[in-house]
């Protein structure tokens, strides 16, 4: 007798579908990761080379100061940044013709300005319409970036307006949410609500909002599980899929391992924790919750777009990590003294992401950190080592052994605290954020270094030799 034929149900097809593309996804993952370990060499650090630097002040180019908010357009081929047109003691500048906040855009490869647009004028009208009376009229707003639209036709920011030029209460703030400014034409779109603000002060952490563009609304605040990878739901906002459940892990998944790319968060389709962050040493790290003995930190607060550029959010993310070996301590640190960032209000411990992390461990000790960024593919690590020591150093180290392939000094002014000073701490309603900052372009060309005490921008050039050999080929 021959078996019972069932018909096919479009529910089966697009599962048997499903099923066949996550195998082929596996099978192209290995094929991809194996020819990376064949061509950069089993135990051989990927040769690359940090060449001649471009370095753009931003106040003689742009007439802002303290850039922050830097990043690279997806294509890599512009960088924006902002500050205020006054000094950096005027985060919050007051909205007058002469102390404004300025949204630049730069050319990545000629240094040049692209286009100048001023921020607070695309806030301040819609803002007085939701001023209960005079005294409450705009007299401050701070900005935080949450980077380029998919498509890079847009940049988007956190704002908050303040009736006060130093606010130091909830009380103060008139509005807040987020702007969204089209590079080409310089409009503002507004989207009235919770700016995440008074959720992030002195570096506490209790859940930020997405924010849907198309819709003009706001989420609730919202706390992501912990992970080590990501990717947006159907419920449009970034969700763990692979899930940490504050159990210790002996062994990284392959995908969130050295071998795999950090991915993309500002549309791409999966992440991982592996974005632009801190390392700290067990001691600099003591005051967060699940460290303890010998456990360090990896933290990191970076913006995510969903893939159609429909939402937006800030994810905070970190996990602990167990010291390697016999590391010594940081004598020129301050003993218990970390920085002053964002973190979930427990870390899980894991293994190092690669050897260049262990390395940077390493390198600060016990009671040191460093700012550290991986390039998109994962095969290079960037590093500033803050130590009060000073010296700062851009330094790359190769992610399958941790040899140092390029460094350079930074070169700071009398004065400047590098990565061991923040701009949050005295007033309430900011982000802290660090006086530098440290990322890669899309296409690992350039490491920009932005110095909010110099005001300037430094664009390193990065040359690998096995890239330049697959582009002869």
């Amino acid at each position: 007798m021959e078996p019972e034929r069932r018909p096919w149900t479009l529910a089966t097809l697009l599962t048997r579908l499903a099923t066949l593309l996550l195998l082929a996804a596996l099978v192209v993952g290995t094929v991809i990761a194996g020819m990376r370990a064949g061509k950069s060499g089993a135990g051989s650090p990927v040769p690359a080379t940090l060449g001649p630097a471009l370095r753009l002040s931003t106040q003689e180019t742009a007439g802002l100061w303290c850039p922050a908010g830097a990043a690279f357009s997806r294509d890599g081929t512009r960088l924006a940044v902002f500050g205020p047109a006054a000094g950096c003691d005027a985060q919050g500048a007051l909205v007058r013709p002469d102390q404004r906040h300025v949204l630049a855009v730069y050319d990545t490869h000629a240094g040049v300005i692209e286009r100048l647009i001023p921020l607070d004028t695309l806030v301040a009208p819609s803002l007085a319409s939701r001023s209960s009376g005079h005294a409450r009229a705009v007299r401050a707003v701070r900005y935080v970036g949450l980077g380029w639209t998919p498509d890079d036709t847009r940049f988007a920011a956190l704002f908050a307006a303040f009736d006060t030029p130093g606010p130091a209460t909830q009380d103060a703030l008139v509005a807040s949410g987020m702007v969204l400014v089209d590079i080409a034409t310089g409009v503002g779109t507004l989207i009235h609500g919770d700016g995440g603000f008074f959720d992030a002060p002195l570096g506490s952490y209790v859940g930020l909002p997405v924010y849907d563009l198309a819709a003009g609304s706001v989420s609730a605040p919202f706390v992501s599980p912990a992970g080590l990878a990501f990717a947006w739901s159907g419920q449009d906002r970034p969700e763990a899929i692979l899930p940490l459940d504050g159990q210790p892990l002996r062994q990284l998944p392959i995908s969130a391992g050295p071998r795999y790319p950090v991915g993309q968060p500002g549309g791409g389709a999966t992440f991982t924790i592996w974005q632009p962050g801190y390392v700290l040493g067990p001691r600099a790290s003591a005051a967060f919750a699940g460290i303890h003995g010998t456990t360090g930190a990896f933290v990191t607060a970076f913006p995510t777009w969903s893939p159609s550029g429909t939402h937006a959010t800030l994810l905070v993310a970190g996990v602990a990590l167990a010291a390697p070996p016999n590391m010594p301590p940081a004598p020129s640190a301050t003993p218990g003294a970390g920085p002053l960032v964002l973190a979930p209000d427990r870390l899980t411990q894991v293994p190092a992401r690669d050897a260049a992390l262990q390395a940077v461990q390493r390198e600060i000790g016990a009671d040191g950190w460093a700012q550290i960024a991986w390039n998109p593919d994962g095969s290079l690590l960037a590093s500033i080592a803050c130590l009060a020591g000073g010296d700062e150093a851009l330094t790359l180290r190769d992610t399958t052994t941790g040899a140092v392939v390029s460094a350079e000094p930074l070169h700071l002014p009398a004065g400047d605290p590098g990565c061991r000073g923040f701009s949050a701490g005295e007033d309430i309603g900011d982000y802290p954020q660090s006086n530098l900052a440290l990322l890669w372009s899309p296409d690992s060309a350039h490491v920009l270094v932005s110095d909010q005490h110099a005001g300037q921008l430094t664009l390193w050039s990065v040359t690998t030799t096995h890239a330049a050999s697959e582009t002869a080929q």
